[in-house]
């Protein structure tokens, strides 16, 4: 039985792309809470989502860009050929 040779950067694409997934999931929870705190006329509690939102879409960006850059200079590997 051939053994699995993870690559080196496995761990750090792995991480990628969970804290990416983490977020984007977060990001859409958030959204929901902006609507609950504009439908109990709580407009400054909305604002402070909107701003934790827009630092999180930051933060996707980021990822995003990360894993892109990764993908093109083919380093985006979880195994070894």
């Amino acid at each position: 039985m051939a053994m699995v040779k993870h690559h080196p950067e496995s761990n750090t694409n792995y991480n990628l792309m969970t804290q990416l997934t983490r977020k984007l999931s977060f990001i859409w929870r958030v959204e929901q809470y902006v609507k609950d705190a504009k439908k109990a006329k709580l407009p400054d509690v909305a604002e402070l989502w909107v701003k934790i939102h827009d630092d999180e879409k930051r933060h996707i960006d980021m990822l995003r860009a990360a894993l892109d850059k990764h993908s093109r200079d083919g380093k985006l590997r979880f195994f070894e050929p």
